[in-house]
């Protein structure tokens, strides 16, 4: 078989792949519907947490901690973001005509701030749809890929939570297009954009490590100091040096309200209470241990790796899976490596197969619509704890499959022969 039948094989293999992702998502999201309709809207409460009365929350509770600066970060244990972010929701309190905050529920008590948080989706779903337009342009089934991510549950999690991890996955999308552009002010500017995520999510501190992996050392250090000075200069002219330990001693003490079980670290507690009791003194050092082993082994796989997909899936996994507080929100950080699975050449997509086949099969486009679809195991497993494990279930699968994936290619590299690889 010549290269340019290989090439069109996998091509076309890519494409199926596609199709059986968007129809499958597309089904799943169809039963999510037909629940709403079956439970008269009732299933809406998987979505709208407290039913309803805490919505958006993440968006507006930010911009009430953050009316005065100094100040902030003693108002409540979930002000914990960098100084960074406390100063951008200050600059958008400043926007609205008067102060909205006399209630914690800025949403009920302001019209002004409820219409600023729709266009602050808005303004989202133009970039998500932008970036998936510009990625995918040339291959047949490439804008049809928005809909199922913008109308799945992964989505309207984050939509009610208004957790700025919408605004990080629209400054990610940009930067890592930005990379490797040809433009050294695009470069750079992919830095800053990499460091402003930083200063809004600090676990995404992880994609600087793409710098270490394709030895930009010069890119790697000025991105750590856009990332300090981010960080230092609202905390020196905004806050006090006090506020620094008061967000270390607040992110910590969060840490125990998380009810998710899809992180490493509340997963393996479960797993463990239910080994040793949830009275053994085990339990704290054990999880820790099989977080911490979490990371080695993610970091080693993430620098094994060869796949593009599966580099930047590495990073987009850890960035939730391994912090101690992750809302389901934050699944929608699996834009990443769903974006950059379609988007990967087909002649990079399985060296070992000449028809390309082995680049995840079924399996990975099937992981990925049980992430990116309207939720569905709720209407049997309401509130038990199947159907929080059900919640990372796609995750989960792309996660193994990844490992499996980089150790597999990385053993065949081992044992082929001088000449062979």
């Amino acid at each position: 078989m010549n290269l340019s039948n290989n090439t069109r094989l996998q091509a076309d293999h890519s494409e199926k792949q596609q199709r059986l992702f968007i129809a499958l998502s597309l089904l799943l999201s169809a039963f999510g519907l037909i629940t709403i309709f079956a439970t008269h809207g009732e299933i809406l409460d998987l979505y709208l947490f407290d039913k309803g009365r805490n919505s958006f929350q993440d968006f507006f509770s930010h911009m009430l901690y953050s009316r005065n600066l100094k100040g902030a970060y003693q108002t409540t244990i979930h002000a914990n973001h960098p100084p960074f972010y406390m100063l951008m929701s200050r600059l958008l309190a400043q926007m609205l005509p008067h102060d909205p905050f006399a209630e914690l529920e800025p949403r009920e008590s302001d019209s002004y701030a409820l219409f600023m948080y729709i266009l602050y989706c808005t303004l989202f779903g133009a970039v998500l749809y932008s970036e998936i337009e510009r990625a995918m342009q040339g291959r047949r089934y490439g804008r049809l890929l928005f809909f199922p991510i913008f109308f799945s549950g992964t989505f309207f999690y984050a939509i009610e939570r208004g957790n700025p991890a919408l605004t990080v996955l629209a400054l990610l999308l940009i930067a890592l297009r930005l990379k490797d552009a040809e433009s050294m002010i695009s470069r750079e500017l992919a830095l800053l954009l990499f460091a402003a995520c930083f200063n809004i999510k600090v676990y995404t501190l992880f994609f600087s490590l793409l710098y270490l992996k394709e030895k930009r050392f010069a890119e790697f250090i000025r991105y750590l100091l856009y990332a300090a000075l981010l960080f230092l200069i609202p905390l020196l002219l905004f806050f006090n040096l006090s506020d620094l330990r008061l967000m270390l001693e607040h992110a910590q003490k969060v840490v125990p309200m998380t009810r998710s079980l899809f992180g490493i670290r509340r997963l393996s507690l479960y797993l463990l209470e239910k080994l040793f009791g949830d009275a053994s003194p085990l339990l704290s050092p054990l999880s820790r241990f099989v977080s911490l082993l979490y990371l080695a082994f993610s970091l080693v796989c993430f620098f094994l790796s060869r796949r593009r997909w599966e580099t930047i899936g590495s990073l987009a996994l850890l960035c939730f899976i391994f912090p101690t507080w992750s809302g389901v929100y934050t699944h929608i950080y699996m834009v990443l490596p769903l974006l950059y699975y379609f988007i990967e050449p087909p002649e990079a997509a399985a060296p070992s197969s000449p028809s390309g086949k082995s680049r995840g099969g079924v399996v990975v486009p099937v992981a990925f619509a049980l992430v990116f679809s309207l939720t569905w195991y709720p209407l049997v497993f309401d509130g038990s704890t199947i159907g929080h494990l059900l919640e990372a279930l796609g995750v989960y699968i792309v996660q193994f499959y990844i490992w499996f994936d980089i150790l597999r290619a990385a053993r065949g590299l081992k044992s082929a022969k001088p000449g062979q690889t």
